[in-house]
Order: C-alpha cells, then sequence, then structure tokens
C-alpha cells in the first residue's frame, strides 16, 4: 500500500524536527521486508505558509489527490487509537486491497473545511495533548514506522504496560 503525507508546512532543515524525521524516513526504507508501506511519499510546498487561507488552498489544490483510498486527517478531536488499534487499521485497510493511504497535517490554525469533501475521511488524533504541525509530523512517522513493527512482530514495540504502571494500577 502507498502512503502520502499531505503538509502545508515545511519542516526546517536545520531544526531538530528535520533530523528526527530524516532518522525514522531512513529506518523505514532499511526495512523493506518489513514495511508495511511499499512507499511514502511527503507533499508539501516548497515553503511554509501556514495561515488559514494558504493551508485551505494547498488542500484545494490537492483535494482530487485525496479521493482515493482511505484519508486520515489529524485533528486532535479525532478517533483515538493505541499504536496497536492504528497498525490494525492499516493492516485491514492494505488487506482489501486499498491501494493508498493519505495523511493530512494542518497548519498553525488546523484542517481546512474543504477537507469535509472527501469520500473516505477519517479524523484521527496522536494525543489528547495539542502537538505542534512539526511534532505531529514527526510522531505520525513514527506511528507508521512502529505500525510495520507491530505487523511484522518485530520486539521494537513491546505492547505491555510497564512495571511501575502495573503496580500502581494494583493499588
Amino acid at each position: 500500500m502507498k502512503a502520502a503525507i499531505f503538509s502545508p508546512f515545511v519542516v526546517d532543515r536545520r531544526s531538530s524536527y528535520y533530523a528526527l524525521s530524516t532518522h525514522l524516513l531512513n529506518r523505514m526504507s532499511l526495512q523493506p521486508s518489513r514495511r508495511m508501506l511499499s512507499d511514502l511519499t511527503v507533499v508539501a510546498p516548497s515553503q511554509s505558509r501556514s495561515g488559514v487561507a494558504e493551508t485551505n488552498e494547498f488542500y484545494q489544490k490537492r483535494l482530487s489527490h485525496l479521493q482515493s483510498g482511505l484519508t486520515l486527517a489529524l485533528d486532535e478531536r479525532g478517533e483515538a487509537m493505541t499504536s496497536q488499534q492504528f497498525a490494525k487499521l492499516l493492516q485491514k485497510h492494505k488487506d482489501r486491497g486499498t491501494r493508498t493511504v493519505q495523511f493530512c497535517l494542518g497548519g498553525a490554525y488546523g484542517l481546512p473545511q474543504c477537507l469535509n469533501q472527501i469520500r473516505n475521511l477519517k479524523l484521527l488524533r496522536l494525543s489528547d495533548l495539542t502537538l505542534s504541525h512539526e511534532l505531529a509530523f514527526v510522531v505520525l512517522l513514527e506511528q507508521l514506522y512502529r505500525a510495520s513493527m507491530i505487523q511484522s512482530g518485530h520486539p521494537y514495540h513491546h505492547g505491555a504496560p510497564s512495571d511501575l504502571y502495573s503496580q500502581l494500577a494494583g493499588q
């Protein structure tokens, strides 16, 4: 299954977010046998312009590309999932023959209204906390890597509660 991350902003090459993003993309490309996604593309403008009008314009130009496959828009009010649930969602769509999955990131003011025109749109949240769009990008990449490791049975994702949690939950 192919994937694309649509982002109306560009991660500054001098930032630690860029270094983390590059690291995660490299890790994914080095594990071809474990990859859930056959191809991952990042679609972003040549320069960041994350105002409301600019984010809307970015997505208006790409609405036709977002109509195929599954589109997951990242929003703080979207559905919460565990890493395992996220991996199962991606695997379910891959098994059904879904060819593409698109992820939509918002700008500084969130996602534009025009995305409600997408047929197979699902809102997903990465955290109950509000994340900067750069951090959401990095968290999404890590979760895509983690989903591949979960589905391949790799021990990267332990899945079990920590000893501290188990101790505190038992009180």
